[in-house]
């Protein structure tokens, strides 16, 4: 068979109720798509509650979605099923999707053409709306562009994106950029995909940064983490990363200043 032009790849863990909704939107969008040009894997991290009964249902109803379905043994670090999902994709490019995030209308669409459209390009950067978990109240997109922007420079793309790497749905990356590379150092990071994101952005390859929202990202309730640890020691260490793969100290200085204002918001 041949290869999908785009994997999207779901980590999940007891969201049976969100991986059902996010999937329910996958499936309205993939009218709009060739058929076998676009592939859904699943990584259950040994779900309790219902979701082999979602996916499995799911996969009944839509016979004609390519939807690939793997489940832990029993249940792993939570990074390291995000990172094992994107090992487990077919497709040209790779997209991590949070199970508790939902794709919008017309978003697949517009990630496919892109990519039709700029061929070999490293990255692209989907824009984003925030869902406060409480009241549903949905924020304005996170990157305030007036238009789609092409940037081959990799100190301009990571000054852009900046917190956003944390961001596991951030990044639509050309799967053989970084295939053979191993993160499983990376796992207890808290974000592997992140040093992933970074490696892909050095490639040269370029990057596109999408105006249209594409996606709806729930914020958390629980926390569970210690937030200067993760937030501040553990992204200062994917900075520096960046800066070994060539950021200058004054794009590490622009990263970090824009972070540490999120932080202080946060």
């Amino acid at each position: 068979m041949q290869e999908p032009v785009l994997s999207i790849c779901i980590p999940t863990y007891n969201r049976c109720g969100f991986l059902r909704e996010g999937l329910q939107a996958l499936a309205r969008e993939m009218n709009d798509i060739p058929r076998g040009w676009v592939e859904i894997v699943i990584s259950d991290n040994a779900s309790s509650d219902e979701t082999k009964e979602v996916i499995e249902e799911f996969a009944h109803e839509h016979r004609e979605i390519c939807l690939r379905y793997f489940r832990q043994t029993e249940t792993i670090n939570g990074n390291a099923n995000i990172y094992g999902v994107t090992k487990l994709a077919r497709g040209e490019y790779v997209f991590v999707v949070s199970d508790d995030d939902t794709i919008l209308p017309k978003a697949l669409g517009k990630i496919v053409c892109e990519i039709r459209e700029h061929p070999g390009v490293g990255a692209l950067c989907p824009n984003l709306v925030s869902v406060n978990p409480l009241s549903g109240a949905v924020g304005p997109p996170l990157y305030q562009l007036a238009e789609d922007r092409w940037l081959v420079n990799y100190e301009e793309m990571l000054i852009a994106v900046g917190t956003l790497l944390t961001f596991v749905s951030c990044v639509v990356f050309r799967r053989d950029l970084v295939c053979g590379r191993e993160y499983t150092d990376k796992i207890m990071t808290f974000f592997p995909h992140s040093y992933l994101f970074v490696d892909v952005l050095a490639s040269g390859h370029g990057c596109v940064m999408i105006k249209q929202p594409c996606l709806a990202a729930r914020g958390n309730t629980e926390v569970g983490y210690d937030l200067v640890d993760v937030f501040v020691t553990k992204f200062t260490r994917v900075v520096e990363h960046a800066e070994k793969n060539g950021l200058s100290r004054h794009g590490v200085r622009t990263v970090l200043s824009g972070h540490a204002l999120w932080v202080a918001g946060f």
